[in-house]
C-alpha cells in the first residue's frame, strides 16, 4: 500500500518554539534562557523544529576539521533534552536536513538506539514526528512552524511564499536569520525563528571567508496566537520588558 503523507502535528495552546539547536555547537547560554522565560511565563509545551543535533557523522559534505563524534552528540542532547523534560510536559520534535543526514544513511530508517537515549532523558514527555512541520492553533490564530527545504538570503522572502501557500502565519527556520514582518500581502506574520546554535563552534561558518550572511540566533514564545521572537542582541530585544508584558499577556488569557 502507497502512503498518505497528510498527517503533520496539529497541536495547540500557548507553546515555546526553537529551532536549529546543532547540537553540540550550541549557544547554551540561549538556550538557558529559552527555558527560564518558559518557567516565568509558565509554559509547558516545546516544540523543537529540526535540526537538533548536527549529525556531521552523516554528512555528505567533506569536513574541514574532525567533527565531534556522533557519540558526543548524542551525550549532549540526552544533557540538554534532559534538563528541558524537568519541565516541560509535552515536547514535541519535527525533523531538519540534519536529521535527513541519518534517515538517508539509514535508507529511511531511524536507528532506535540513539534516539532511546534522548526518550529516555526526557522522561516521556518528547513526541518524535517523520514530518518537518507542525500546525499550532493559539488564540483563534494558525501557525505552520516548519524547517522547510527552501532558502533565500533575504530575511522572510521564503517565510511570506510559505505564507501564501497555505494561508496561515508562519515560523521558519533552516535559513539561521531573525525577522518579523507581515507577508507581502499584509495577511499573515512571518518569524524568520533564527537559532540555538553557536556559530562560533562551527569551523564551516568560521575558519574560511564567505559572503554568506550572518547567522542570527533566536527562539520563539506562542502566547493566545501572538508570537514573539526573542534574540540575544540587545537592540532587538529587551528582554526584561518583554517578560513583563508576556506574563501579563499569559494571566489575562489563562
Amino acid at each position: 500500500m502507497i502512503p498518505v503523507f497528510d498527517g503533520e502535528p496539529h497541536v495547540s495552546g500557548d507553546w515555546m518554539i526553537v529551532g536549529d539547536v546543532h547540537l553540540p555547537t550550541t549557544d547554551y547560554e540561549l538556550a538557558a534562557r529559552m527555558l527560564k522565560t518558559a518557567r516565568t511565563i509558565g509554559i509547558r509545551q516545546l516544540a523543537i523544529i529540526g535540526d537538533l543535533m548536527n549529525m556531521d557523522a552523516y554528512s555528505r559534505f567533506d569536513n574541514i576539521i574532525p567533527p565531534p563524534p556522533f557519540q558526543a552528540e548524542i551525550s549532549a542532547a540526552v544533557q540538554l533534552v534532559g534538563e528541558w523534560g524537568d519541565w516541560f510536559e509535552d515536547i514535541l520534535m519535527v525533523l531538519g536536513n540534519h536529521e535527513h543526514r541519518l534517515l538517508r544513511h539509514n535508507v529511511g530508517r531511524l536507528n532506535a538506539d540513539w534516539m532511546g537515549h534522548i526518550l529516555e532523558a526526557a522522561r516521556g514527555v518528547l513526541r518524535l514526528s517523520p514530518y518537518s512541520q507542525m500546525v499550532i492553533t493559539s488564540g483563534g490564530e494558525t501557525w505552520r512552524a516548519t524547517h522547510q527545504a527552501n532558502y533565500s538570503r533575504i530575511p522572510g522572502r521564503v517565510g511570506s511564499l510559505l505564507a501564501q501557500k497555505y494561508q496561515c502565519n508562519m515560523i521558519t527556520f533552516h535559513q539561521h536569520h531573525v525577522a518579523k514582518l507581515r507577508d507581502t500581502f499584509n495577511r499573515y506574520t512571518v518569524i524568520d525563528g533564527g537559532g540555538l546554535f553557536d556559530d562560533n563552534k562551527m569551523a564551516y561558518v568560521k575558519l574560511t571567508d564567505n559572503t554568506s550572511p550572518v547567522m542570527a540566533r533566536g527562539f520563539t514564545v506562542l502566547i493566545n496566537g501572538t508570537a514573539h521572537l526573542i534574540t540575544p542582541y540587545s537592540s532587538f530585544t529587551d528582554l526584561s520588558v518583554l517578560l513583563a508584558g508576556l506574563s501579563v499577556q499569559r494571566a489575562l488569557a489563562a
